[in-house]
């Protein structure tokens, strides 16, 4: 991946945290049991995209029904 993409990963691990509402040590958690949202690792640093985290949200999320 070159410098130039990045840009489409814009969120660091703490932001790419705040963004879903975690803890930074919970997107750790998350990443070392493999259940984290898509990521780029360039050099020691790991970029999120806003709709990589949407997507992740949005496979996860549970429709509640009213109970009948």
């Amino acid at each position: 991946m070159r410098p130039s993409e990045l840009k489409n990963y814009p969120l660091n691990a703490a932001q790419a945290a705040a963004y879903l509402d975690i803890s930074l040590g919970h997107l750790y958690n998350l990443i070392v049991r493999g259940q984290a949202p898509r990521r780029v690792k360039y050099g020691r640093l790991l970029r999120f995209a806003p709709l990589d985290l949407d997507a992740w949200i949005a496979d996860r999320c549970v429709l509640a029904t009213p109970d009948l």
